[in-house]
């Protein structure tokens, strides 16, 4: 049984309610999810400091959480492995949990929960999947993991959609924007750090913190993406005037390319997921990455087994020269 902790002050009065309501819903959704691994769910108040006390006792090489301005998360998947078996956690700030006491807004609070347990869900059937990377230079394995994060996002958010609040009577971007407003600011957020990193780039030829960066920018870009795309397709938007609001954004801006290969690639893996042949498969995503790279002027290569990273002296084209 996944243990409920309430590391909370204003909800520890609630913890019963709370063990026994997420429990029902973990209880049910195991008929469908693959949540054997789930070992907990904490509700946090201070999310930051759970979430790293957990990922130092997984012994994660990845520390802390997304944090920008644009995005900052509110619950996350942990995972750690004893013996080549997952465990997992999960970590709730304790906003997310209040609907579950006060029953306001309770649909898309579960949505929220819903959303991190197919995490859970798609990494258990991902780690039966065969992988080789004994053929992987360092560009691919830079790739892979970023690929591997896009592909979580689409599959959750369009897998946990049956849970969403609903589009009835949703005629504009409301609430229920599928994250295309946080996109739309990413989109602009995140090609003028990467044109500033460059730039910065010229003075201290500090090639590994443009490296980082850029890679934590596009990064969080793409993700965000993937989840507005799972939206889409998870709810069948494709003929909804939301779409054609998004789309027809997405189609002046420099994403559009990778947006609307990506969104192909995607829907082809999640269609036979998880009859893969390998987790190779996310390499799939490597040439639409790459193009999104060298937009910004970035040229990655290998030579003599090592990864060098090109950054000519013209300058990235605005998004309405792509």
């Amino acid at each position: 049984m996944t243990k409920i902790i309430t590391n909370s002050n204003r909800l520890i009065n609630h913890q019963d309610h709370l063990k026994n309501w997420i429990q029902e819903k973990i209880d049910t959704l195991s008929e469908e999810l693959e949540l054997s691994t789930l070992e907990r769910i904490i509700i946090s108040e201070n999310f930051t400091k759970d979430v790293k006390e957990v990922q130092l006792e997984y012994q994660m090489i990845s520390m802390g959480h997304t944090n920008k301005g644009e995005v900052s998360a509110a619950a996350i998947v942990l995972f750690g492995k004893e013996n080549n078996i997952l465990k997992h956690t999960i970590i709730l700030n304790d906003n997310i949990a209040v609907p579950f006491v006060t029953g306001k807004y309770i649909q898309d609070a579960f949505h929220l929960l819903h959303h991190e347990l197919y995490h859970v869900h798609d990494q258990n059937l991902r780690h039966k999947i065969e992988f080789d990377n004994s053929n992987f230079d360092q560009l691919d394995n830079i790739i892979y993991q970023i690929s591997a994060s896009i592909w979580s996002e689409y599959f959750a958010l369009r897998s946990a959609s049956k849970s969403h609040p609903g589009i009835e009577g949703l005629e504009e971007m409301d609430s229920h924007d599928f994250y295309f407003s946080t996109l739309k600011k990413l989109i602009i957020s995140c090609e003028s750090s990467i044109i500033e990193a460059i730039s910065n780039y010229r003075f201290d030829a500090d090639i590994e913190n443009l490296l980082n960066i850029f890679s934590s920018e596009t990064s969080l870009l793409l993700k965000i993406s993937a989840t507005t795309m799972g939206y889409i397709d998870g709810l069948s938007l494709s003929k909804h005037k939301v779409n054609s609001v998004i789309e027809n954004h997405i189609r002046n801006t420099y994403l559009k390319d990778t947006w609307n290969e990506q969104r192909k690639i995607l829907n082809e893996l999640f269609e036979i997921f998880p009859a893969w042949k390998s987790k190779n498969r996310l390499l799939d995503l490597k040439p639409s990455i790459l193009s999104l790279w060298e937009y910004f002027g970035i040229f990655p290569e290998i030579r003599d087994d090592k990864l060098y990273i090109s950054v000519p002296l013209t300058k990235p084209p605005t998004g309405d020269e792509r």
